[in-house]
């Protein structure tokens, strides 16, 4: 069994040409890792061999290399996701068939969530998961299954612990998943796959397209990223570009993550033969190489075979990363690396548009000048305001409703659509009257094709669905510019 030794490793660059380290370690055999933005605390689930943590979640202080919280979960605690209001993590197990839902706020478990069983093969565990955005109640999880090949048990979506009717088939399918944080969601596995979640059904498969040969696959606005370089558009479903890594071969691994607010993607990377960790920062617009940095003889000289896992970004110009001998019978430590280097990372900072804007909240109007709205309404049906006059230029205030200009001009809002999955009518409802005048709803199929278009003219519509054949329809609202508002997807039955 493998002995992970969490190596905390903070560095301050003092010059362009200083180099000064700061080396912390904690003695703890991680599985998987995470950064807590809301409360600047990196989480690991720890394996059941750990002498002092087993079977338990930790917090540590990235910048102290402190466990300053940890409590035993269950048994083999692997893979977990963070809830949008960051309030709560879901967490698998490798041997226990739950999901569970843990309290951030009170650091305990909340709620454990039995994946349920095959009546052919047993009990389902966890291999992947999701959530959906401003909603703690529910978790999408790829299920396994032990002692089968291939041990793929389906999608399924967990709504307050209870299992949604509807889920994909065992065997093949949408093995792992790309969280998008949205009701529509990505996953691959020899195919890439798109998802359609409903909290009155299910989950269903709305296209399956050949495999794009993703590896460790991220969402990030509007993008998917993977451990190769490469670059996907998640509406064309196509590639869009890729990362000219500097190995190939296979004797290089690399990990990833990316960051729009520094406009970069950045890459850690072991080599075999090589005591160093490699960090390569690359422009997220252009795919062009940007820079390098080195932490020299880290890789202890027992490794066999050094290779990263996991990248992930902290605070405001931290990376930490994953590092273990991925030789099998190695009896090295696996440890994580953290770098804080404010040249290579770059502090987070909003760009000046010389803007004014209405803010309204809890009934309070603020007004903001100098402010970047980075309107994702596509994907995740929310805005997020950087501010750098009333904010820190780290803080990130989310909107869920309505955000208006001073103008009045409205930028967001919400539909509901009931029943759905429906086989005689629809119903469309707007959250919020004021965008109904010169506001259309339309209709499509997957193919494109048009099938309703009509003016708003009250904030709930009823369309006539009976004649229509089997499947998904994606429904738009635009305004009269022809800009999207909001999408979402209804399956006719």
């Amino acid at each position: 069994m493998k002995k992970l030794t969490l190596l905390i490793f903070i560095s301050v660059l003092l010059s362009l040409s200083a180099f000064s380290q700061y080396l912390l370690t904690v003695d703890a055999s991680a599985n998987y890792i995470g950064y807590d933005s809301k409360r600047e605390l990196i989480y690991a689930t720890i394996k059941g061999s750990d002498a002092t943590y087993a079977n338990s979640l930790i917090a540590i202080n990235p910048y102290e290399g402190a466990i300053v919280e940890n409590i035993f979960i269950g048994s083999e605690p692997t893979e977990f996701v963070f809830t949008t209001d960051s309030n709560y993590l879901f967490i698998m197990f490798d041997e226990q068939p739950v999901v569970k839902k843990f309290n951030l706020n009170s650091f305990s478990i909340a709620q454990e969530i039995n994946l349920g069983v095959d009546p052919y093969h047993g009990a389902y565990y966890g291999k992947s998961m999701a959530v959906l955005q401003n909603n703690d109640s529910v978790v999408i999880v790829s299920r396994k299954q032990k002692g089968v090949s291939p041990d793929f048990g389906g999608v399924a979506v967990y709504s307050n612990g209870i299992k949604l009717p509807w889920e994909t088939q065992d065997h093949h399918g949408p093995e792992y998943l790309v969280n998008t944080q949205n009701d529509t969601l990505y996953a691959y596995q020899n195919d890439f796959f798109v998802l359609h979640v409903s909290l009155d059904s299910g989950i269903v498969v709305l296209q399956e397209i050949d495999d794009l040969g993703l590896e460790n696959a991220k969402y990030e606005k509007g993008l998917i990223f993977d451990d190769h370089g490469k670059i996907v558009d998640p509406i064309t479903r196509a590639q869009k570009g890729k990362i000219s890594l500097n190995d190939d071969s296979g004797f290089q691994t690399y990990a990833h993550q990316a960051d729009s607010m520094n406009n970069k993607i950045f890459f850690s990377a072991a080599n075999n033969g090589n005591p160093n960790i490699d960090f390569y920062s690359y422009n997220r617009t252009t795919y062009g190489s940007m820079h390098k940095y080195s932490i020299p003889d880290i890789i202890p000289s027992g490794y066999s075979t050094p290779a990263v896992s996991q990248l992930i970004r902290f605070g405001k110009k931290g990376l930490a990363t994953t590092v273990y001998d991925s030789y099998y019978f190695t009896e090295e430590a696996p440890f994580i690396a953290i770098l804080n280097n404010s040249s290579f990372v770059d502090s987070i900072s909003a760009p000046d548009t010389s803007e004014l804007a209405q803010l309204s909240v809890l009934d309070t109007v603020y007004t903001y000048e100098h402010i970047t709205v980075y309107d994702t309404l596509d994907v995740y049906n929310y805005v997020t305001v950087y501010d750098t006059t009333h904010l820190s230029t780290t803080d990130t205030l989310i909107v869920y409703k309505t955000t208006t200009n001073v103008n009045g001009n409205i930028i967001k809002s919400d539909i509901s659509l009931y029943p759905n999955p429906a086989s005689n009518y629809i119903n469309v409802e707007i959250t919020n009257s004021n965008v109904i005048e010169n506001h259309n709803i339309k209709l499509y199929n997957t193919l494109g094709e048009l099938f309703f278009d009509s003016q708003l003219t009250s904030d709930l519509l009823t369309i006539d669905i009976s004649s229509y054949s089997k499947g998904t329809y994606i429904l738009t609202l635009t305004n009269n510019w022809g800009q999207k508002i909001a999408t979402k997807y209804i399956v006719v039955k």
